[in-house]
């Protein structure tokens, strides 16, 4: 349980700290697969990543980070530049991306039922 309070407290930070700043090494877009060119049938969220430190920790939030919510989904160690999350109830999303030098940039996003 502390670990992810203090893992939740440094994304917080993190997003705090990058959002303020004119992102120099990374930056994401987060669509809807319904909104998407690059969807499969079965994807429900399709983020999209540019940056130049792949070994990317992507997170997947319900409701805004800076207000205390966890992330429901963390994936590591990503090197792909398109990463697809499957089987989401429609909603509204916030999605975080850091990459391996700490730069991070974050989104709203809104998934659409198919």
């Amino acid at each position: 349980m502390m670990k992810k309070i203090l893992f939740t407290t440094l994304v917080l930070i993190f997003c705090t700290a990058y959002s303020l700043q004119a992102q120099d090494h990374l930056e994401i877009t987060a669509e809807s697969a319904s909104q998407s060119a690059l969807a499969n049938p079965e994807d429900a969220l399709v983020i999209t990543i540019r940056g130049d430190y792949p070994g990317y920790t992507i997170m997947l939030f319900e409701s805004e980070p800076w207000k205390g919510a966890q992330s429901f989904q963390t994936i590591s160690d990503v090197y792909e530049t398109t990463y697809r999350f499957q089987d989401l109830e429609p909603g509204d999303y916030h999605v975080c991306v850091m990459d391996a030098e700490e730069n991070m940039d974050c989104q709203k996003v809104r998934v659409e039922s198919r």
